[in-house]
């Protein structure tokens, strides 16, 4: 008598193999997105919440201005955000500062980098206006 599994017992376990496989890939997908998606917006809070802080400390008090609410002026208030946020300088980028006169609110986006951590995820656009930030 031969010792070993019959062809169709191997093919019955390659299927049930490719049934779970079939199963667990896009769930395990998911669960990285959704970590991926948490971890972006703990950061964004964290920016604002950083933003608002150092307001009162007066660090960022400068920013919030119409002449320091633009590309040229914001290098040290970048830094400062990808110190708290992205210390690899690999995931975030802080763009497209605008100030609105009417409303004396400065805004500024927070881009995912496209070979970044967070790549594909949305842009956010913080705005702030003395001390009180909103996304």
């Amino acid at each position: 008598m031969k010792k070993g599994f019959t062809l169709i017992e191997l093919l019955a376990v390659i299927v049930i193999l490719a049934i779970i496989v079939m199963i667990a890939v896009p769930r395990i997908l998911d669960v990285i997105n959704d970590s991926k998606q948490s971890a972006w917006n703990d950061n964004v809070k964290l920016i604002k919440k950083s933003v608002e802080t150092d307001y009162y400390n007066d660090s960022f008090n400068a920013v919030i201005t119409q002449t320091n609410c633009n590309s040229s002026n914001l290098t040290n208030f970048r830094n400062k955000i990808k110190k708290i946020s992205d210390h690899n300088n690999t995931a975030i980028e802080i763009t497209s500062p605008t100030y609105n006169s009417s409303t004396g609110e400065c805004s500024f986006k927070i881009e995912a980098k496209t070979n970044g951590q967070f790549a594909g995820l949305s842009t956010i656009t913080i705005t702030c206006k003395l001390g009180q930030c909103r996304y």
